[in-house]
């Protein structure tokens, strides 16, 4: 397994245990909202580095394949929630833009092969 592989299950592991508390009623703070905004994005940096150590398209699109899937399970995670909580519709954004940003990458090095 390769250290994305690694990372992205943990980060869609801290966004299920984050909605998973909020549906059983918590309201967590700023500070946990940050901490998942840095860690998913951690996820997309990770994705950008290992892209550009590999001299294969095939390799590039798996990692932006696998950022994709880990960026929509964390998204799916959230359209569980319907509320109107301003920090969580904010979050939800940031992994739709991420979704499209790894989407678009995808489709890129697929037409590119």
């Amino acid at each position: 397994m390769s250290l994305l592989d690694e990372f992205a299950q943990q980060v869609i592991a801290s966004h299920g245990l984050v909605v998973t508390a909020i549906q059983a009623g918590e309201q967590p703070d700023i500070e946990t909202y940050i901490q998942l905004g840095a860690e998913i994005l951690s996820v997309h940096k990770l994705t950008i580095q290992q892209s550009r150590s590999t001299d294969t398209i095939k390799e590039t699109r798996k990692y932006w394949q696998k950022a994709l899937e880990c960026f929509r399970a964390s998204e799916a995670l959230w359209c569980r929630l319907s509320s109107d909580d301003k920090l969580q519709e904010n979050h939800r954004r940031l992994l739709q833009r991420l979704c499209a940003c790894a989407d678009d990458q995808v489709d890129f090095y697929s037409d590119s092969a």
